[in-house]
């Protein structure tokens, strides 16, 4: 607006017209790193910042695998994606005629761990989701890449990282192959990252990438096309229930069993906040 430049320390080194520039004149800076396309920044405590907790975004840019990136809006708080990305039951209701395809899905049981941390600081940075549903019908989904003509195996096993991110493996081979032959799946591998913009509005970040050489030149605007389309979905359903706890916010939730998965990443977020808290007031 009036011309300022700053540097990369948020110091301001030129304002026009001005002989000297006051010292107060600097914006805050925080530390960044780059990796595989997309762009982390560290809102703590710049000397904590540590590269070694950053997700392994591999598949945003690799060789091996082929993706188109995504972006959706929510006008939602983002703790309420984490619950919809931490419990995949609802791919048979939400998704049914998209990513679903089968009420399996819902009731195949979750295996669920802990994402141990890289040092005795972090000692968890994560849960670990795994949803293996056997003798499903192939989803529509899935004829973007060959047609079957028997029913699948299906997987979806992932780690949904804090503060938010989402790194999964998933796919589906036919159910006479053995566990090890892929040679007939569809394998994929999805990066989803939530970035809160305020309280109750959320960057959304996404992409599904898929071995190259699978399918044809076509295969990654269709995967892309069918993820925007169930995305949509989920925010339609997330929005009409973020509108409903808005007409009583102080009511309760009531966690079920299939709530497990969302349950511990609060209780780790909550934990981690508490420590950050903490260590704040000490200092």
């Amino acid at each position: 607006y009036h011309g300022l430049k700053f540097d990369a320390a948020g110091v301001c080194v030129e304002a026009p017209g001005l002989a000297s520039i006051p010292p107060k004149a600097r914006g805050r800076c925080y530390p960044i790193a780059l990796k595989n396309r997309w762009v982390f920044v560290w809102m703590g405590d710049p000397a904590r910042a540590d590269t070694a907790l950053l997700p392994d975004n591999f598949s945003c840019d690799s060789p091996e695998w082929k993706n188109i990136p995504g972006y959706l809006h929510y006008d939602t708080p983002y703790l309420l994606i984490c619950d919809n990305l931490l419990d995949f039951s609802h791919l048979s209701y939400v998704h049914e005629k998209t990513l679903g395809g089968s009420t399996r899905i819902a009731q195949a049981v979750p295996e669920i761990s802990k994402v141990a941390g890289p040092t005795p600081d972090w000692p968890q940075i994560g849960i670990r989701v795994a949803r293996r549903v056997h003798d499903v019908p192939s989803p529509p989904f899935y004829n973007r890449f060959r047609s079957f003509d028997t029913n699948l195996d299906r997987w979806f096993v992932y780690d949904f990282l804090l503060p938010g991110t989402l790194l999964m493996h998933s796919g589906g081979r036919p159910v006479a192959d053995a566990a090890d032959d892929l040679s007939r799946a569809v394998q994929l591998h999805s990066c989803q990252t939530l970035t809160p913009e305020t309280t109750t509005s959320t960057h959304y970040f996404f992409q599904q990438s898929h071995r190259v050489g699978a399918g044809d030149e076509g295969v990654a605007q269709s995967i892309y096309a069918s993820l925007e389309q169930a995305f949509n979905e989920d925010r339609d359903m997330i929005t009409a229930q973020h509108r409903n706890i808005g007409h009583n916010p102080a009511a309760p939730m009531l966690p079920l069993a299939m709530d497990a998965a969302l349950v511990q990443f609060r209780r780790l977020l909550e934990s981690r906040l508490a420590l950050e808290r903490a260590r704040m007031a000490a200092a």
